[in-house]
């Protein structure tokens, strides 16, 4: 009987965790859920109102288990993925951030995120400004490349916004986690100083930029982690993108080797 007892003790706060995590993930999608049952249906009476607030609440739900759940940063959180939630993970785990289009676009999609790391054992969430410009919101926020350089880890959010069908533009953006705080960081040098961020445009309707002409996946950034460089697309003055790339490497505590116009 005494072992009995003693095995139940062990099991009871793993099934208790399992209980709090399946809660969570039950009301997150039952939120979730909410924006895409306006997904057809945003241009009636009070109906893009209605897909704002649905937006609101899931943001805040969002934000208020991923700022208290120690646990949230490395749920897979599945259910949500199949219905549209993208979430990026730095291969530390301690940054993560959630993207979710909020379905109040046309041709020009947005994206409302929420960062979301980890300093010192606490987690924290926050999202950055909601005023859908094109610099700091409305993007979605497809990988984050983690770059170590002696003593101090980097992270490098690569986002995407959508402002047409044709048109994308490409962004890196550098952050750090530090004195349990997430801030931008200036490491990619150019000619004119250290930056905090790089970016390019592509434009789909081109004729020589076609998806039958072109592979699209190489108009993505790309990282390797061994090397830990980056490439991306050199694009003409006319818009047509070339074969080549251009690539840059972190070494020390700066970006160096970059040639390429910048959007600072």
């Amino acid at each position: 009987m005494k072992i009995i007892f003693f095995s139940l003790l062990i099991f009871m706060p793993c099934f208790s965790q399992a209980q709090h995590v399946q809660s969570n993930t039950s009301l997150l999608k039952k939120a979730f859920q909410k924006i895409g049952s306006y997904k057809f249906d945003r241009y009636g009476d009070g109906s893009n109102d209605s897909l704002n607030a649905f937006n609101d609440d899931f943001e805040r739900l969002l934000l208020r288990i991923t700022s208290v759940d120690p646990n949230s940063i490395s749920q897979p959180f599945n259910e949500l993925k199949k219905l549209g939630l993208h979430i990026a993970t730095a291969d530390d785990g301690n940054f993560r951030i959630y993207s979710w289009d909020d379905q109040t676009g046309g041709t020009m999609r947005y994206f409302r995120s929420v960062f979301q790391f980890k300093s010192k054992g606490q987690i924290q969430s926050t999202t950055i400004n909601t005023d859908k410009s094109i610099d700091e919101d409305g993007k979605f926020y497809k990988e984050i490349f983690q770059v170590n350089a002696k003593d101090k880890t980097y992270y490098l959010v690569y986002g995407i916004f959508t402002g047409s069908t044709a048109i994308h533009l490409h962004n890196l953006k550098a952050f750090s986690i530090s004195d349990g705080a997430l801030g931008r960081v200036r490491i990619i040098k150019t000619k004119t100083g250290l930056k905090n961020q790089l970016g390019y445009e592509v434009d789909y309707s081109d004729s020589d930029n076609r998806p039958s002409v072109i592979d699209i996946n190489e108009t993505l950034v790309q990282y390797d982690p061994k090397t830990q460089s980056i490439s991306f697309p050199l694009i003409q003055e006319s818009g047509k993108i070339t074969e080549k790339k251009s690539d840059t490497v972190l070494m020390g505590n700066t970006l160096k080797r970059f040639n390429y116009p910048l959007i600072c």
